[in-house]
C-alpha cells in the first residue's frame, strides 16, 4: 500500500458495559475495576500509525456513584479517558442505545468526552449541528452521525437518519471548506450479513448528494464494502468491543483503515476483529476477513441485478431465520455459562432476577 497523506481507522461498536444477564461480571464492571493493562497497550499499538481513529460509543456513561448494582446498559465515565487512551479522536453517540440512561445520561456521556477530549458526533441539543470537523496533514475532514433505530423515543437529543437531516448536513459541510466528509450511519437490522433494499438505495443518493465515505452500524454483524462512483459505503463494521459474544457472526468484527490525500481515490484495507471470552478482541491481518467480504458482497450485488421485489423477498426470508437462529444461539449460550462460566452463579441470579421482574 503507498504512503498516503492521512490514515482514518474505523471500527465498530464499542459498548462498555453490562447486559441484563451479565450484571456484575461483564464488560462495564471490567472497565469500573481495571482492565487488562496487555490489552491496553495492544489496542493503543494498533492505532498508533492512524492519524484519526473513529468508533461507535453505543452505551452511555455515567458517574460511579450512580452506576447502582452494575446496572446494565450503561458503562463508567472513566471509560471516555481509555478511549482517549487508546488512541480514539472521535465517536458517534447517535444511537438506539445512547438514551438508555434518559437525558442525564446523554449529558452525563458528552461531559464525559469532552473532558477526555474526544470529539463526538450525531448530537443535536444546544448545537447547531453534529458536525464535527479535524484537520490532518493539510487535509479537512467533516464527521456527522445520525440513527435509524429508535427502540427509545428520542426528544430531539441525537440526530435521525433521514435523508433530509443528511442533505441539510452536507449543505452545511459544503460551506467548511473540507476536503472529505464522513458520515455515521446507525441502521439496519441486527443478524444479516447483507444490507436491504432500502439502505442501499439510501446510501447511493447520499453519496450522489456529496458525501465521501458513509460507515455502519448496528448490526453487530459484518456487512459488504462498496465502491460508489468516488465513495466508500461501509455497510457494517460489526462490533469491536460488546458484552458476551455468543455466536460466531457476533465474534467476527471489522475494522477498516481508509487512506486519503488530495490527487487519488480513497482506498482502503480490512482487519479481522476478533471476539472471546478471555479478551475483549484482537485484530489482526486475516484471509478470513476478505473472504466474507467477497462472499457477502457478491451476495449483494448479483441480488441487486434481481428486481427490487425479489431482494426485498430474499432479504426478509434470510432475517426471519437468522433471527431464530441467533435466539437459539443465545440461549444455549446462556444454559452453557449457567453450567461452565467462573461467573455462573452471579449469571444465574441474573436470570432468576430477570423473571421476577428485579432487573
Amino acid at each position: 500500500m503507498p504512503d498516503k497523506s492521512v490514515k482514518v481507522s474505523l471500527v465498530g461498536d464499542i459498548f462498555p458495559s453490562n447486559l441484563v444477564y451479565t450484571r456484575k461480571f461483564g464488560n462495564g464492571s471490567v472497565f469500573l475495576n481495571g482492565i487488562d493493562n496487555e490489552w491496553v497497550e495492544q489496542t493503543k499499538d494498533l492505532f498508533s500509525h492512524s492519524d484519526i481513529v473513529f468508533g461507535n460509543l453505543e452505551s452511555p456513561l455515567i458517574k460511579d456513584e450512580e452506576y447502582v448494582n452494575n446496572s446494565s446498559f450503561a458503562g463508567s465515565e472513566k471509560f471516555a479517558s481509555v478511549l482517549k487512551n487508546l488512541g480514539f479522536d472521535i465517536v458517534s453517540v447517535a444511537n438506539n442505545h445512547i438514551l438508555e440512561q434518559g437525558f442525564e445520561g446523554f449529558l452525563s456521556t458528552q461531559n464525559a468526552l469532552s473532558n477526555a477530549d474526544v470529539q463526538s458526533i450525531g448530537i443535536f441539543n444546544d448545537r447547531k449541528s453534529n458536525i464535527e470537523v479535524i484537520e490532518k496533514n493539510g487535509l479537512k475532514f467533516g464527521f456527522a452521525g445520525f440513527n435509524a433505530i429508535k427502540d427509545i423515543v428520542n426528544p430531539n437529543l441525537h440526530a435521525d437518519l433521514t435523508f433530509e437531516n443528511v442533505a441539510r448536513t452536507l449543505d452545511e459541510m459544503n460551506t467548511l471548506g473540507l476536503d472529505y466528509k464522513i458520515l455515521s450511519f446507525h441502521w439496519g437490522n441486527e443478524y444479516i450479513n447483507i444490507p436491504s433494499y432500502e439502505q442501499i438505495s439510501l446510501a447511493h443518493s447520499v453519496i450522489d448528494y456529496g458525501a465521501d465515505v458513509i460507515v455502519g452500524h448496528h448490526p453487530h454483524v459484518i456487512q459488504p464494502v462498496e465502491r460508489y462512483k468516488k465513495g466508500i459505503i461501509i455497510y457494517s463494521l460489526g462490533n469491536f468491543l460488546f458484552d458476551s459474544p455468543y455466536s460466531k457472526q457476533f465474534k467476527l468484527g471489522m475494522m477498516i483503515e481508509l487512506f486519503f490525500n488530495k490527487d487519488e481515490k480513497i482506498d482502503y484495507q480490512a482487519f479481522e476483529v476478533k471476539l472471546s471470552r478471555d479478551k475483549i478482541n484482537s485484530v489482526s491481518q486475516s484471509l478470513n476477513i476478505h473472504k466474507k467480504l467477497n462472499k457477502y458482497e457478491s451476495q449483494m450485488q448479483n441480488l441487486i441485478c434481481t428486481s427490487k421485489d425479489d431482494y426485498i423477498k430474499y432479504y426478509k426470508s434470510k432475517l426471519r431465520q437468522n433471527h431464530q437462529y441467533q435466539r437459539i444461539l443465545m440461549k444455549i449460550h446462556l444454559l452453557e455459562m449457567m453450567l461452565l462460566s467462573r461467573n455462573r452463579r452471579q449469571l444465574i441470579k441474573n436470570v432468576f432476577d430477570r423473571v421476577a421482574g428485579n432487573i
